[in-house]
């Protein structure tokens, strides 16, 4: 059996894991849901210096605490981000890394330098808006319809998204990636695609990259759980 690190994308902690990490237990699988510094349980731990480095040394320090290896290290959207940081960090310890609908950093780049600058403007604005510029307020329900399409959530799990989500540090949009290990080249990757959600930065052809999809929105651990943990489940991880 394997051993899965989940870390969520924004405004999630490791609650937004609960129906996936209980099916991958079910099947036998070691299963670690990450909450990251600033969020959910850990809100009061932000700071003005929180940034994607803080998040990626949180990430890590599962790891070391654990003495976790040959790990299925699995990201959802923002935490794309994260787990390419941690991969440059620890690559020996990390079997494959798993892209949910996440994104895809290059080296010297931020998520805010992704995004483009007006998208950048408007969250900053929003930010400030909601009276707290070093966070960024969960989604509401008009920019969800409007930026996220078809996303699957109904009332019900929207409203488990605006009560138990958290604003997010904006510090961790704002700070480059710095990568400079060539081992983490050598990781498997798997790129899943929630085919309702934007467009993939990764195509089925890639090279380098394993690629699958869920016929879901840009949440499949609240509208899929039980068939992104098959997915997950059937994984292949060579021992590294």
């Amino acid at each position: 059996m394997s051993t899965f690190v989940l870390v969520p994308g924004a405004w999630l902690g490791a609650w937004a894991w609960s129906e996936v990490a209980a099916d991958l237990r079910g099947r036998g699988h070691d299963v670690r849901p990450v909450t990251l510094t600033g969020l959910a349980e850990r809100a009061g731990e932000g700071t003005p210096d929180t940034t994607l480095t803080t998040h990626v040394d949180d990430v890590v320090s599962v790891f070391e605490k654990g003495d976790l290896r040959n790990v299925v290290l699995v990201g959802h959207s923002y935490a794309g981000a994260v787990i390419t940081g941690v991969a440059d960090r620890i690559p020996e310890r990390i079997a494959r890394l798993v892209y949910l609908a996440a994104i895809v950093l290059p080296d010297g780049a931020s998520i805010f330098d992704t995004l483009g600058p007006e998208v950048q403007a408007g969250m900053e604005a929003g930010a400030d808006a909601a009276g707290d510029p070093l966070r960024l307020p969960v989604i509401g329900r008009e920019q969800l319809d409007l930026y996220y399409g078809a996303h699957g959530l109904d009332d019900g799990l929207f409203e488990v998204l605006a009560t138990r989500g958290t604003p997010h540090p904006i510090g961790t949009y704002r700070e480059r990636l710095s990568l400079g290990n060539p081992a983490a080249t050598a990781i498997d990757r798997t790129y899943v695609r929630a085919t309702a959600d934007f467009p993939s930065p990764i195509a089925p052809e890639t090279p380098g990259w394993d690629y699958a999809e869920i016929e879901t929105g840009h949440w499949p651990m609240f509208t899929k759980p039980r068939e992104l943990a098959a997915l997950l489940d059937a994984l292949p991880v060579a021992v590294r």
